[in-house]
């Protein structure tokens, strides 16, 4: 995967949400470090991500400011 779809969570115990916004549900807490691949860029203010954990794909919404992109 290209380093353009790929970012880095930038912070500890980031919300992985169901949808993108605040309210949405949330499905599990990211570490700071985590590459996680981008799914979708269409919303202004998160990203649609997937990353594996223990052979599971799992996809949410993160928040563009907990992501930092890979240089």
């Amino acid at each position: 995967m290209p380093a353009a779809y790929v970012r880095i969570v930038s912070r500890d115990n980031v919300n992985l949400r169901s949808a993108a916004g605040m309210k949405s549900e949330v499905i599990t807490q990211l570490p700071k470090g985590l590459a996680v691949a981008v799914v979708s860029r269409d919303d202004r203010d998160w990203l649609e991500v997937s990353f594996n954990r223990d052979g599971y794909v799992i996809e949410g919404w993160v928040s563009r400011k907990y992501l930092t992109r890979v240089r």
